[in-house]
């Protein structure tokens, strides 16, 4: 008797702590999906990037770290790790898979690395080029209507949270030339981002690739003739003090510290996606918003007065500006066409609609472009 009464009073012990967890809510909605986090659980995420904390990127990145762990009201909190010291850049994507972190920040040396439909949107472009914010609003349009964009990343374990454009570039020169077509190039040592690299080729110059923390050794040594960069990265590397030229893709209205060029450079933030689908609705949410919208803005806050110091720099020192006109701007892209068969073709032999999405990619970046001239 005694035995079944004990056996009564478990059951009943059992049936009680069900009924407690399920009015809690166990952090999941009755249809199996993420809830809305409660109570005091503490939600940890680990964080890594390989950038300093103190440039444009890494202050904008601290500004967005601390907007979603203080709109949680004590929920998230985030366990970071600056310059390479935890994940290298080598390691960052595969980290990310593995979830030896949650969280790593990515840029167009990581989509031209590791993806095929992803490096697309980093790749010289036939748009007209929207402003900096036109550019990350495009972006961030992009993987939300070209569904190979995430896609890609999630087939692997991850997805994007936030994408922005760390800008385009015009060419910087050491010394006093007169380029203006493409063939002007040629028999040049350039450096740029690893997206230019078939346009350069095909212009008949030769790429170098370094890394950019040694282009300003090798403009000072001659061992390049020029760069590509934005005039953020002017301003943060010193290349005003060994350049004195600088051509811009664009014609002279269309010119000003935002760059115009003819490429948007896309950079951003991927989670593992097996621990984003893990957390309560309320912290997806805020991910979202603060690795996009939040990072965004603080971004331009902290960047575009870099780039304004740079272009207004090379003023000051009297360096020589080339401007295009119309029917220059035209040779350009055409060459741009001609040289992105190459990485397209490549990229349709692996699998993806190289073209199709190409084709959209242009598309987005031009409404942008029309929009804001209107």
């Amino acid at each position: 008797m005694k035995k079944h009464l004990r056996k009564i009073a478990f059951l009943l012990l059992a049936l009680a702590m069900v009924i407690s967890l399920a009015a809690c809510g166990g952090g999941s909605s009755s249809d199996g999906s993420p809830g809305q986090s409660g109570g005091d659980e503490v939600i940890e995420l680990s964080f890594s990037t390989f950038i300093p904390e103190l440039i444009a990127p890494g202050k904008a990145t601290r500004a967005a770290l601390n907007y979603m762990e203080e709109t949680s009201n004590g929920k998230l909190k985030f366990k970071d790790y600056w310059d390479g010291t935890y994940v290298s850049f080598a390691e960052t994507i595969q980290s990310v898979v593995t979830g030896v972190i949650d969280i790593g920040f990515i840029d167009p040396g990581h989509l031209s690395e590791s993806f095929q439909a992803n490096q697309i949107i980093s790749m010289y472009i036939e748009a007209d080029v929207p402003s900096r914010k036109g550019q990350s609003e495009a972006l961030q349009q992009a993987i939300k209507e070209i569904p190979e964009l995430q896609k890609e990343l999630n087939d692997i374990g991850v997805l994007w949270l936030g994408i922005v454009s760390s800008g385009s570039g015009i060419i910087h020169f050491a010394g006093d030339v007169d380029v203006r077509l493409p063939d002007d190039l040629r028999g040049m040592s350039m450096e740029a981002l690893s997206a230019g690299n078939e346009l350069l080729k095909a212009c008949g110059a030769a790429t170098i690739g370094s890394p950019v923390t040694e282009w300003y050794t090798g403009l000072e040594r001659n061992v390049i003739d020029s760069l590509i960069h934005n005039w953020g990265a002017v301003d943060g590397f010193r290349f005003n003090e060994v350049t004195s030229t600088h051509m811009f893709f664009t014609t002279e209205e269309n010119t000003d510290e935002d760059s115009r060029g003819l490429y948007v450079s896309a950079m951003g933030f991927i989670m593992n996606k097996a621990k984003f689908e893990s957390l309560p609705k309320d912290i997806q949410d805020l991910l979202l918003d603060g690795f996009s919208r939040e990072y965004s803005d603080r971004f331009l806050e902290f960047e575009m007065p870099a780039c304004l110091a740079g272009y207004s720099e090379a003023f000051e020192r009297n360096h020589k500006f080339i401007y295009l006109e119309p029917s220059e701007v035209a040779v350009w892209r055409e060459r741009v066409a001609s040289s992105n068969k190459v990485m397209l073709d490549k990229i349709e032999a692996n699998g993806y609609d190289a073209y199709s999405i190409y084709g959209r990619w242009n598309a987005i970046l031009q409404a942008k472009y029309d929009s804001e001239a209107r």
